[in-house]
Order: C-alpha cells, then sequence, then structure tokens
C-alpha cells in the first residue's frame, strides 16, 4: 500500500528516485525498495518523504481510490513522458481529495453528468457537431446567451474541472474517472492549462468536452470536430448569424474585439466561426489570418478575457469548514498545503483571511479575536 502510493505522491512532485532521494538524505535504493513494497519505511523516513512531497504522512496508509482512463493531452509541442506522470499523478491526487469531500456532503450536493436522452454521441458530419453542440447547451438551459463562466457551467452539470501548471504548449487534456464513494458512476474530467488566457482556457475547455461528448465517424477528423464543437458551444449559430449578419463580405477587427470580450471566445476563434457557417469565405478568413498575424495577434490577442477558475471544490471546502464537519488542519490538507513547522500560522492565517471575507456580509464587525474565539 505505501509503495503505490509513495510512487503517486513522488510522480505527482514530477521528481525521480535519484532527486528524492538527494532530497529526502535516502537511498535511491532503499526508496526503490519502498515503491515495490519490499520494504517499509521506518516512521522517521516516512516524515522525511511526507514533508519532501508536501502531503501528509497519513497519506501514504490510504489505498489508493481512483482509476483513471489514458488521458490525451492537447499539446502544440512535445510533452516528457515524466511531465505528462507528473500531471496525471498530481490530477489523480486532487480528484481523490475532491471525492473525499463530496462525500462529506453525499448526493444532495453532487452533480452527475448526463447527456440529454435523445442525443446520441455518433456524428457523422460537422452539421451534426453543431446540432449536438445545440442539444447540450439547451439540455443545461443555457439558452444563446454568452456563457459567463465555463468552468462553472460543466461544475455545475457533474465534470470535475482543473486548472494544471502544465508546461509550455500544453493546453490540456480530458480523461474519465472511477472510484471514491460514487465509485459505480464514471465522471467527466477536464484539466486546463494556467498558462492560457482566458479565451483559450474557455475554447480548450468546450474542445475537450467535446473529446468526452462525440464519436466521430471515420471519415471526420476527429480535432476539427471538437475545434468545432467548441466554436458552436460558445457562439450558437443562431447568436453568431445575429451578431455578424447571414452574409459577409469582410468583417472588421473592431466588431471582432467586441464580440471577444462579449462571448469570451478569441478573435481567431470567431474568425473561424465566421468561416464555418459560410458568413465569409474561406479566403477571407485566410486573408484576416494574415493580418492578426502581421499584428502579432497570433501569439496575444488585444483585449484580454479573464482566466477560468473552477469554484466548487474550495466553496465546499469552506462550507465544511463553516459548518464543523471538517477541522482547519483537515483543511489545510485538502488544498494540498505543504507539511511544514509553519503549518499552525499557515493555519490560522488562511482560516481567518478566507473565512472572514465569507462572512463579513453576516458578521460586519467580524475581528481576528472574535473570530478565534
Amino acid at each position: 500500500m505505501i509503495g503505490a502510493r509513495l510512487l503517486q505522491a513522488r510522480r505527482a512532485a514530477g521528481l525521480s528516485l535519484r532527486e528524492l532521494a538527494a532530497r529526502a538524505e535516502i537511498s535511491a535504493m532503499a526508496l526503490s525498495k519502498y515503491e515495490r513494497d519490499l520494504m517499509s519505511p521506518a516512521p522517521a523516513s516516512l516524515e522525511k518523504l511526507a514533508r519532501v512531497l508536501s502531503v501528509d504522512a497519513d497519506f501514504f496508509h490510504c489505498p489508493l481510490k481512483i482509476a483513471l482512463s489514458e488521458p490525451s493531452f492537447r499539446k502544440r509541442g512535445t510533452l516528457s513522458r515524466r511531465e505528462g506522470e507528473r500531471i496525471t499523478f498530481a490530477l489523480r491526487q486532487s480528484l481523490e481529495r475532491m471525492l473525499d469531500l463530496e462525500h462529506i456532503f453525499g448526493v444532495a450536493r453532487s452533480a452527475f453528468f448526463s447527456l440529454p436522452p435523445a442525443v446520441t454521441r455518433e456524428v457523422r458530419s460537422l452539421e451534426d457537431v453543431e446540432l449536438r453542440a445545440d442539444s447540450l447547451r439547451q439540455h443545461w438551459n443555457l439558452g444563446a446567451a454568452p456563457l459567463e463562466s465555463v468552468a462553472s457551467i460543466m461544475e455545475e452539470h457533474g465534470i470535475k474541472v482543473f486548472v494544471s501548471d502544465a508546461p509550455e504548449g500544453v493546453d490540456g487534456f480530458s480523461c474519465r474517472a472511477r472510484g471514491g464513494w460514487v465509485n459505480a458512476r464514471e465522471a467527466p474530467v477536464i484539466v486546463i492549462s494556467s498558462r492560457l488566457p482566458g479565451d483559450r482556457q474557455r475554447f480548450s475547455m468546450l474542445h475537450e468536452l467535446g473529446h468526452l461528448v462525440l464519436d466521430t465517424a471515420v471519415d471526420i477528423d476527429r480535432e476539427k470536430a471538437c475545434h468545432r464543437f467548441a466554436g458552436a458551444f460558445l457562439v450558437p449559430r443562431e447568436a453568431a448569424l445575429r451578431e455578424l449578419g447571414v452574409r459577409r463580405s469582410r468583417l472588421s477587427f473592431y466588431e471582432l474585439k467586441i464580440l471577444k470580450q462579449k462571448y469570451g471566445i478569441s478573435m481567431q476563434a470567431l474568425v473561424y466561426r465566421a468561416a464555418d457557417l459560410a458568413v465569409i469565405s474561406r479566403t477571407m478568413a485566410q486573408g484576416l489570418f494574415t493580418a492578426m498575424s502581421r499584428r502579432g495577434w497570433k501569439k496575444k490577442e488585444p483585449c484580454e478575457i479573464g482566466r477560468e477558475e473552477p469554484r466548487r471544490y474550495k466553496l465546499l471546502l469552506f462550507q465544511a469548514v463553516v459548518e464543523g464537519l471538517i477541522t482547519r488542519q483537515q483543511a489545510l490538507e485538502y488544498l494540498g498545503e505543504p507539511v511544514e513547522e509553519t503549518r499552525h500560522e499557515l493555519e490560522a492565517e488562511w482560516v481567518f483571511e478566507e473565512l472572514s471575507e465569507l462572512l463579513q456580509d453576516d458578521f460586519p464587525d467580524l475581528d481576528r479575536a472574535g473570530f478565534e474565539q
């Protein structure tokens, strides 16, 4: 049991055996035996490993709870095997914490993902992709209006969303998880990079949702289908034609900037959307892309969109602390704070600063002394 957990924590930290051995001052040979359960570490060694790997010592004694399907990284370059393992193992730890926290509140506070009953996953054309995106929006009662927060919408409908410090060139990935207290159900999981601007985070999340809900025919390019799904979900056909018109000879950058701010979608994705719906020709679209590239907008567009932030996990965490369902110490462990000698100071600061913000509307005169009492 300790071996599997030690391997998970080491890979989540992105450390090799030799690197962990050097930091924990334990031989690499001993670590290898620990991970293969050929030898058990002494309590003092386990404490050292916990400190270096930023986990609680009890973590090593918990059974593995989560099974993940093989993630498919959406990347614009190479991704080392070691870095891929780090991201995946870190996700596993975050998922376990989330499912443990959800278990505290039970089914009544949990959302489970489902497709509309009449909708199949199979798509045989890009027009089918449009219909799937529209059907899911209607199933979630979103209409054709702009989406304030893609992450929040996904979390409300049972999709686990995480932000990762993925390396440059990795936009995100999706997978499915099974385990924890809802073992009979399979939870879709979407991870996006913290490095992306907000508009690309939103598009990437919906692109990954496309991977989870679409089964493309063999003659349909899967990546193009998921791109089309993301664009159609962010700006439905009805909204796009209302904003742009049915047929245009050209588009101005000024209107693209306005629509980017309104719908939270990049200017480049808007041009693709207009071309997909035949509002403009492919030739006109290519001309716009060339002009954007000359202005340096291919890498960084004007009008930044705020980054997405999954909120469900922290919301449940704060509620659990306020209701006395978990202790302050447990709350820090759920947040994955480093295990250091200053834990008690961190605990006091975190609880006061974070929870006082949540309670200030009800208790405007709350101060540190009153809170600690």
